[in-house]
């Protein structure tokens, strides 16, 4: 049985130095929609057909025609990200342990407004360290988010800016099945700027845990392995919305050229916004992305 690239990247036999190994024992979630890539796409999305409760009442400009309008809101997405192994901890038949470097940001841009409205921008930053054993890999990372509403967004509607961020630790754990891999874990925010927004506060809530579940999977659809078929699905819930969480779902083709990689992912997404800025406002977006890797 093929062994899952979702599982293990680069064989050990390649990282002949402790130092930038160029080897991954915990493969990035496929679907999870913060999590570091290149990638750029549109969207068509509901984000701003409701507003959610997490700050006071705003109003886009323009008149009804362009509220009613914004019920499917076409927008660019723009993400730039990158996970680099740095430091080849120990290594053993099937797995190893490597701590990488990990940065991300992720910016929406409303393409049918006349200045191309940025909307805003979520930054990760972490430190994660990634086991394998086997079938069974592991992530735990300490980890930097912060959200931030975009200057045009806010000259044009006048809303609020939120203070969304904080410090994380988190984890998941991953179990390989043939090609595929389910995973599961959470975090623990032990710092939240969110926990003082007068929103959670008037609501008697805290931004302190975070849950996620999903799964994903990697085939060949070439004879030599260098087209991918890869599909992944992943819900994500957090205290600060009171364990309301989100779904998505993505699938797409990959092409392979050694360390480089380029491929076309349709992504779904259901659930209160994976955006910092509105993470009290129900979002429905489908949209395709296209994902790089240099």
């Amino acid at each position: 049985m093929e062994a899952p690239a979702v599982a293990a990247q680069a064989p050990l036999a390649s990282a002949t130095s402790p130092v930038l190994p160029g080897v991954r024992h915990f493969d990035s979630p496929f679907a999870d929609p913060l999590e570091p890539r290149a990638s750029i796409g549109l969207i068509a999305t509901d984000l701003l057909a409701a507003r959610g409760g997490e700050r006071p009442p705003f109003e886009l400009s323009g008149g009804p025609a362009v509220r009613d309008d914004a019920r499917m809101d076409w927008q660019a997405v723009a993400a730039l990200g990158v996970t680099v192994p740095l430091l080849r901890l120990a290594e053993w038949s099937g797995g190893g342990v490597v701590v990488s470097g990990q940065a991300g940001v992720f910016g929406r841009f409303r393409l049918e407004s006349p200045s191309r409205d940025d909307l805003g921008q979520d930054w990760v930053a972490a430190l994660p360290v990634e086991v394998a054993h086997g079938d069974v890999s592991a992530r735990l990372r300490l980890s930097h988010r912060s959200s931030h509403l975009g200057d045009e967004f806010v000259d044009e509607t006048e809303a609020r800016r939120l203070e969304f961020g904080g410090e994380a630790i988190d984890g998941l754990v991953g179990y390989g099945l043939g090609s595929a891999r389910v995973y599961g874990g959470g975090a623990w925010i032990f710092h939240s700027t969110t926990d003082d927004e007068p929103a959670l506060r008037m609501a008697g809530r805290r931004d302190r845990f975070l849950v996620q579940l999903g799964a994903d999977a990697d085939w060949p659809v070439s004879a030599k392995g260098d087209g991918r078929l890869r599909a992944g699905i992943d819900w994500q819930a957090a205290e600060r919305t009171n364990w309301r969480g989100g779904v998505t779902a993505a699938a797409g083709l990959t092409y392979r050229v050694g360390a480089r990689s380029a491929g076309l992912v349709l992504r779904y997404y259901d659930g209160l916004s994976a955006l910092g800025q509105f993470l009290w406002t129900p979002e429905r977006y489908w949209g395709m992305e296209l994902n790089i890797v240099f």
